[in-house]
Formats: structure tokens, sequence, C-alpha cells
């Protein structure tokens, strides 16, 4: 069974040593029995959540992953295979920086909206377009910038890429 939150509500996962209020909207967190907004989104938009879900940064790793409870038993996807890349369901979660603010998404919203017909709200979808490359500096300094203080502490803990 996976974590529920309401779309745009304070995602409260990420609250080990401090509450970060605000600062991390839930978006994409579905669970059975929870009504979900159902429709299309733009094809850039779910091609670029592809490619930023495919190696996504985080600042802590958890154990264990979250299954789509709307597939099980039987037909539980592993991974998403899209355009080339490769998403592994369930067990990531994705960081998108807002303004003031970072949206956090679970790796599955890219099976819910291929499958489950999802449609994540459009500020979501704006910020998606804008994100910097997974892993940039540019990346990096929007998590800084529009994340909980205690991200920004993390975002200097990353290892950089060799250029």
């Amino acid at each position: 069974m996976m974590t529920w939150y309401d779309d745009l509500t304070p995602c409260t996962y990420f609250d080990l040593d401090q509450p970060h209020g605000d600062k991390l909207l839930a978006v994409g967190w579905l669970e059975r029995g929870h009504p979900y907004p159902k429709g299309s989104i733009a094809s850039a938009v779910q091609t670029k959540l592809v490619s930023l879900c495919e190696n996504p940064w985080e600042p802590l790793a958890f154990l264990g992953w979250h299954a789509c409870d709307r597939c099980l038993p039987d037909g539980q996807p592993d991974a998403l295979h899209a355009d080339g890349m490769t998403v592994p369901m369930g067990s990531e979660n994705l960081f998108v920086p807002g303004h003031g603010l970072l949206y956090v998404a679970p790796s599955l919203i890219v099976h819910f909206i291929a499958v489950h017909g999802y449609q994540p709200p459009p500020a979501f979808c704006a910020a998606v377009l804008a994100c910097p490359p997974m892993g940039s500096e540019d990346y990096l300094q929007a998590i800084s910038s529009n994340g909980p203080t205690t991200f920004a502490k993390w975002v200097r803990e990353t290892p950089r890429k060799v250029q």
C-alpha cells in the first residue's frame, strides 16, 4: 500500500527531523479509494517527466517500495519503458523545483499517467517543463534555492559529475 496525499498538499513523507511545511507539495501520491483527476497531458510533459524519473536526485533513500494498488496482484510493473528510457517503479521519488517550493512525486507517477489516466496539476506540469536537467548544477541550485533548508545541506553533499 502506498502513502496517499491529495495533490498540492504538504508532503510530510520526508519530515524525518523537522517539518517542511509548504516547501514540499505532493503530486501523484495515488491510492485506491481516493479519487484523482483524469485526463490527458501534453506529450512534452510526459516525455520530460520520464527523463526526470529515469535517475532522479533524492536527498535520502528509503528501504522498500510502493506498489500500484490498482494493478495488484497480476499486473504490477517493475519498470516503465518509454522513449529508450527506463523508470524503476515504486522505489524512487522525484523532486521538481517550483517557485519557492518543491513538488514531490513518487516514480509511480509515470505509470499512473500512462496506465490509469492520472492528470497532474497544471502548475506541476509547468514546473516539469521548466525543470533543469536532472543532476545538473542548475537543477541542484534550484533544489537548494526552493526547497527546505535541510535540502540545501544535502545538495552540498551531493557528488558532482566530472565534466
